[in-house]
């Protein structure tokens, strides 16, 4: 989360450094999937409560999906898979 961060307050650093790493990679291309990226990450409750929250009714849709399209156990419980025991709390501007 800490690399997201930085990459979300330095993007140009960011994308420079992906294409040094990749430079069969098209830059263009990359502006466009990480700017995806941040608006699917940078959400309000990012904002208020860190990046990679997610509550955990929110959880529980997603493994209810699982179950309907992925076959997912039903007894798997939202607490069996997503802790966040380890999240550090990192805030991000939109």
């Amino acid at each position: 989360m800490r690399g997201y961060a930085e990459a979300f307050a330095k993007p140009e650093e960011a994308l420079d450094a992906f294409i040094k790493n990749n430079p069969a990679s098209s830059r263009e291309l990359m502006q466009e999937q990480w700017a995806t990226l941040r608006y699917n990450m940078l959400t309000p409750v990012a904002a208020s409560q860190g990046l990679g929250y997610i509550a955990e009714d929110r959880m529980d849709a997603t493994l209810e999906l699982m179950r309907q399209f992925q076959n997912l156990n039903a007894g798997v419980k939202a607490h069996d898979v997503y802790t966040l025991d380890y999240l550090p709390h990192i805030t991000v501007k939109q």
